[in-house]
């Protein structure tokens, strides 16, 4: 639904009241003309910046119909053009137009739209809210508008389901038996009574060990601050748009800093020292681009930079870097709940967020029993201790669908989510009345398990309108999610701090070794545990990639667990790889957070009787294999895995029947799986705009993995062609042969 109350304030402001009756009426006349304008404007801007350099005049991808189509759709305010479909028309010489390039078209376009969008969208509305007011379409007045607004505020809250007066649950005052909450939060996550000598096959068993007090490793996030960024680009005051977009900004510059560190870290060695003439231009730039309403696409911005400063790729990044590090400030997590009530948490599979929900949600527990904060005054809890409630967000979503009032739906869910042996904990009405009247903590785990982006939005919303609600004093809320959902109208719509999980450092893994070893060698003799845990530390530093493998908590655990039962690590490094993928793999839960079997399954479309696909374990593995292997031939942006890269190898590979190779829905396919491969899998993330695979590691060994299966003739064509370029495949070609080695000594 589009934001009424913003459309009506920004119309308002830029174009009058009068203006607005006239839009409200119907006329359309001068927006066509403005929308015009912001069209030709935009390719006066491609003429200047791209020329004949894909298409010659009159020949762009922008003059074809499939394209003013697809570009029509940014009229309707929230559908977004298909860039792929449109980069693929064919234009003079065979040339076709780059994503990124029709990606930065549309970006320019939608800028040059402003507030012609939001009129528009009115205009979409404006028979609702006609009807509403009983104005008749010929005879409305200014005086019948200023009035309709108030209840135009009051449909919004309707239709968001957060409107206290839609509500059908009422208080109850029986009080919640949050013994018996506690009882069932422990039963449900084992949190107490765990076998650290067997290795967990499920992501709750390994999260489980982390939760353990005994074991319980502080993480954390990170922080801004842009004073030295200011001071470099020689500016006093940042602008509205500027406080927003650039912490946006600068993380996706480190996200893709991150992957070019991990083929080459060399060329970030001195990045703290980076020359303060050379720094100052693209702190400028940085500054400029984030001083709009939507940021461009990354990868234009960062065309742009090397073209206007005349440097590499390799050089600006390493620029970038030292930026970034100027305005990166870690803060542990632990401090940010005593500074902001309500917070959202972003980080990758296994970084830890569900853990540190169900942490807290335990050290609650602890306190209620105390009657006074104890545990939660590292967090910042300093007034009576809160109720946990911890609700996955999966869960929520389903019930949103099936109560009018989005309250009632989060209610209805808690009530349904926390049960015992078919009988409630608690009612919602006896939650509702908890809410308004005592200190509550509610975590809502896992906004990227939603795969309905509406859904996400009204859950966004939800909490923002919890978060500012007056009706319910003592309530804290943290929401996580992986960072795939994320989008900057979703934190728009939370309107709440976020902060981004950080990768466990040198020192937390260290402690964490050492705190792993003494809970499970409690009986052994004094020194047995540090002696365990310098042996692991030891084995981490002889395996460079195992040892960035360990700066995620769930991988830390699976090589833990491995190094105890066998008193290493395994001999092959191949070995290892293998089962932290396995691990990341076994992630697909059931409502109520268990594992039905281990393994998991795509099917699509998902609800059909007959789909296109639908893979086993197996077979997901084995085109993420071949994936891995085609994406790695690449020369540049081999870490990248786009639609079309899948789509091609899917259309090559004998897990789609030849039947459904030309289907049009294919490429939807590619779209889902990579989704799914990240949100249910967590084998992929979303960094920098693409899709990669959560460690280079991981693609590199699957890559070689793919290799070793193949046949003779093909292994030494691939050998050949690989040697061509050592250092590219100098990974890849080690564990081809680490592999090999294991089958051999097997």
């Amino acid at each position: 639904m589009v934001d009424f109350i913003a459309i009506v304030t920004s119309v308002a402001a830029s174009t009058g009241l009068k203006e607005l009756l006239k839009f409200l009426k119907g006329d359309k006349s001068d927006l066509q003309k403005a929308y015009d304008k912001a069209f030709a404007d935009t390719v006066a801007w491609y003429e200047k910046e791209y020329g004949d350099e894909y298409g010659s005049k009159n020949n762009r991808f922008f003059d074809y119909e499939p394209a003013v189509e697809q570009m029509s759709k940014l009229t309707l305010l929230r559908p977004e053009p298909d860039i792929d479909l449109i980069s693929k028309i064919p234009l003079a010489e065979d040339k076709t137009a780059p994503p990124e390039v029709v990606r930065a078209f549309v970006t320019k376009l939608r800028q040059e739209m402003g507030h012609i969008r939001e009129c528009e969208a009115v205009l979409v509305e404006r028979e609702k809210f006609l009807l509403l007011r009983g104005i008749k379409e010929d005879t409305a007045n200014l005086s019948e508008i200023k009035n309709g607004i108030d209840e135009l505020v009051d449909l919004k809250k309707k239709e968001l389901g957060v409107d206290k007066t839609t509500r059908t649950i009422k208080p109850d005052a029986t009080p919640i038996d949050w013994q018996k909450l506690e009882h069932v939060f422990r039963e449900e996550y084992r949190l107490d009574r765990l076998d650290y000598g067997h290795l967990a096959t499920t992501k709750e068993q390994l999260e489980h060990k982390l939760e353990l007090e005994k074991v319980y490793v502080d993480l954390q996030v990170k922080d801004r601050s842009l004073d030295r960024l200011m001071l470099s680009a020689q500016i006093k005051q940042l602008t509205p748009e500027q406080k927003k977009n650039l912490p946006l900004l600068l993380q996706r510059f480190e996200e893709l800093i991150s992957l070019e560190r991990e083929k080459n870290d060399r060329i970030f060695l001195a990045e703290k020292e980076a020359d303060e003439t050379k720094a100052r231009p693209i702190a400028r730039q940085i500054l400029a681009e984030c001083n709009v309403v939507n940021l461009r696409d990354v990868d234009v911005i960062l065309r742009d930079m090397m073209k206007t400063n005349g440097m590499q790729r390799q050089q600006l990044f390493s620029i970038l870097a030292a930026l970034s590090s100027w305005a990166f400030v870690p803060k542990p997590l632990a401090s940010i709940p005593g500074k902001d009530r309500f917070h959202l948490f972003i980080g990758d599979a296994g970084g830890g967020k569900s853990t540190v929900c169900r942490y807290i949600a335990l050290k609650c527990f602890d306190d209620l029993h105390l009657q006074h904060p104890r545990e939660l005054l590292k967090f910042g809890v300093t007034e009576a201790p809160p109720l946990p409630l911890y609700l996955r967000l999966e869960d929520l979503a389903g019930s949103l669908d099936e109560h009018k009032s989005a309250m009632d739906g989060l209610l209805a869910c808690a009530e349904e989510f926390w049960r015992h042996e078919e009988n409630h904990v608690f009612s919602a009405g006896q939650l509702l009345y908890v809410l308004k009247n005592q200190p509550v903590w509610l975590f809502l785990d896992g906004v990227d398990e939603i795969a309905d982006k509406e859904q996400r939005k009204k859950i966004a919303r939800l909490v923002n309108e919890l978060s500012s609600a007056e009706e319910f004093p003592e309530l804290r809320i943290t929401v996580t999610s992986r960072p795939a959902a994320i989008t900057d109208e979703l934190l728009s719509d939370f309107n709440i701090p976020y902060y981004y999980i950080l990768p466990l450092e040198e020192e937390q893994i260290d402690e964490f070794a050492l705190k792993y070893f003494s809970a499970n060698l409690i009986n052994q003799i004094e020194g047995q545990a540090k002696k365990q845990a310098a042996e692991l530390i030891d084995s981490l530093k002889n395996v460079p990639a195992a040892k960035r493998l360990a700066s995620n908590p769930l991988l830390l655990t699976v090589i833990a667990v491995l190094h105890y039962m066998e008193g290493k690590l395994p001999h092959y490094r191949a070995e290892l790889y293998e089962k932290c993928i396995e691990q990341l793999m076994a992630q697909k839960a059931t409502t109520r957070g268990r594992l039905k079997t281990g393994k998991i399954s795509f099917k699509f479309p998902r609800n059909a009787g007959d789909p296109l696909i639908n893979w086993n374990h197996n077979q997901i593995i084995d085109m993420l294999r071949d994936l891995a292997f085609y994406a790695h031939q690449r020369a540049e942006d081999e870490a990248f895995l786009t639609s079309d890269l899948l789509l091609q190898r899917m259309r090559q590979s004998d897990l789609v029947p030849p039947a459904k190779q030309s289907s049009a829905e294919l490429e939807d396919t590619a779209h889902a799986f990579l989704d799914e491969c990240d949100r249910l899998i967590g084998l992929l993330a979303f960094r920098g705009g693409h899709y990669v695979f959560v460690h280079r590691t991981f693609q590199e060994y699957l890559a070689a993995h793919w290799l070793s299966l193949q046949r003779e003739t093909v292994q030494e064509e691939q050998l050949d062609n690989m040697l061509r370029n050592p250092s590219h495949w100098r990974e890849v070609i080690r564990l081809f042969f680490n592999r090999l080695g294991k089958a051999n000594a097997a």
